[in-house]
């Protein structure tokens, strides 16, 4: 976006990209305006979204039960180790559980100070949620529905209406406007969405996201509980200390008095369901659902407070040390060699250009990289064995690269190739036997730390092609560099 300036449709290698709407997009594209193409810009609007979470399960917490309990609900939410190691990431996640957490706080405020303007904002609300991520945004309406049916049931007629029609209008201008807009301009984009984005991630394994039987339990199940600790962990440690009414789980006439606790395990469970019915599963998807675990978590902890089960020092240490953890695990996975940490290898690949003053990169793999593109704050070429689309600047075939490489070497530039080390061996599929014949470059062998190779591979196993030799730095135990060499 910030290169072409085309900020309403998203795109990847400069390619049409409608996996999710652009709202969180934006808000990356936005940071980086104002700090940077770094790491502060990319992650500022998730921090500023994470901080504003807090504030919203504390005013919901306050709705639900009052402003004794919501500072507890708050300081669980700000100190659980997954909501708060999420906004440290890029993701869409982070930014849809503020609007949804705003959703619920707005109807609770409704219900509770009787305002038809909150189901207004509630409304406007769910439009930012489904610009966010489409049909997922809509998940709070499970709870709101039967909530506000059973207390406009309970109470009296002349509740004020969930469904204001200045409040549906603008669910549909800012949810819906910008897919109305798109759907009319590209032509089968709503067969897309629908049919891929909609019905193939929850009815199909297309995606390969964990569709497995048994995943939400490996992966939701170790997210919401050790996400969520050190407080569940205490409530469950002094678990009878709280005073749950007697054969409340069974007895339909306590939900009736107590929406509230109706109301956060249908936020709960509900969409927990839905999430692990689903064929397409990653453990993000559950980071909407701390907002009510944060407000039921709050209570308990206040509960025991007040009943001087717990400190007000054990929660201070308990939230310290949680903070701790999350700030020690980011320091550790930032410094920890990993073949993933994008940021390392392009370190690594940043060091061997100025080796051989600034080589025309390729990457030779069928997957992006696109985390290797944001830290290296300029394009390399990738190469790939599928079919390429022709308006593709970024991305070639196979069979182009001998003449790019050509092309390199005609401007007195060298080539570099970053590919997996287990994928040397396919050098020979590359480049035919009489290619570095041909190629005249003088004076830009690598040096230092490359290591001349008289294989394809690193191995030694896989036999070169005759006439040609390749310079290979090995960056971990994943990654190589490879440099096709001129004959002398």
């Amino acid at each position: 976006m910030l290169v072409t300036g085309n900020f309403l449709e998203p795109s990847l290698e400069f390619q049409p990209h409608w996996t999710k709407p652009p709202l969180t997009y934006w808000g990356i594209a936005g940071g980086m305006m104002l700090l940077g193409q770094n790491t502060w810009g990319a992650r500022a609007f998730q921090i500023l979204a994470f901080c504003l979470t807090v504030f919203c399960v504390y005013g919901l917490a306050g709705c639900l039960w009052g402003k004794d309990v919501a500072p507890y609900a708050a300081l669980v939410y700000a100190t659980s180790p997954f909501p708060l190691g999420a906004a440290n990431s890029v993701n869409a996640d982070t930014l849809l559980t503020l609007w949804e957490s705003l959703a619920l706080l707005c109807f609770w405020i409704g219900i509770r100070r009787d305002g038809s303007w909150a189901f207004h904002l509630m409304w406007l609300c769910l439009g930012g949620a489904f610009l966010t991520k489409g049909p997922p945004g809509l998940m709070p309406l499970l709870s709101i529905l039967p909530i506000y049916w059973l207390l406009r049931k309970k109470t009296r007629e002349d509740f004020p209406s969930l469904f204001p029609a200045a409040g549906i209008l603008l669910f549909v201008l800012v949810g819906l406007g910008w897919y109305l807009f798109e759907i009319m301009t590209h032509e089968g984009l709503l067969q897309y969405w629908t049919r891929d984005e909609v019905v193939a991630r929850i009815a199909s394994n297309e995606f390969h996201r964990n569709s497995e039987w048994y995943k939400p339990f490996t992966i939701y199940g170790p997210v919401l509980i050790f996400g969520g600790l050190p407080w569940i962990g205490l409530i469950v440690w002094r678990l009878k200390a709280i005073p749950w009414p007697k054969g409340c789980w069974t007895d339909v006439g306590y939900w009736k008095q107590n929406p509230e606790w109706l109301f956060l395990l249908l936020s709960f469970f509900l969409p927990l369901l839905i999430f692990s019915l689903s064929r397409s599963r990653l453990p993000l998807y559950v980071l909407p659902l701390f907002v009510p675990l944060a407000v039921a978590l709050g209570k308990g902890v206040h509960w025991l407070m007040t009943r001087g089960k717990v400190s007000l020092a054990t929660i201070n240490h308990l939230a310290l040390l949680a903070v701790a953890l999350v700030v020690v695990g980011k320091g550790v996975m930032a410094y920890r060699a990993s073949p993933r940490n994008m940021g390392q290898l392009a370190r690594a690949v940043q060091e061997a250009r100025r080796e051989v003053h600034g080589a025309h990169l390729y990457f030779v793999d069928d997957k992006p990289m696109y985390g290797l593109q944001f830290y290296l704050k300029d394009q390399f070429t990738r190469v790939v064995h599928e079919d390429v689309e022709p308006e593709s600047p970024s991305i070639i075939h196979v069979s182009q690269l001998p003449a790019r490489i050509q092309a390199d070497c005609s401007k007195g530039m060298l080539a570099m190739l970053l590919m997996a080390r287990d994928q040397l061996g396919r050098i020979q599929e590359i480049f035919p036997p009489e290619f570095m014949q041909d190629v005249k470059l003088e004076n830009k062998t690598p040096t230092g730390t490359l290591s001349a190779s008289s294989e394809a591979g690193d191995t030694g196993k896989e036999s070169r092609p005759s006439g040609a030799r390749f310079a290979v730095k090995e960056i971990d135990k994943k990654w190589a560099l490879v440099f096709p060499c001129p004959q002398p």
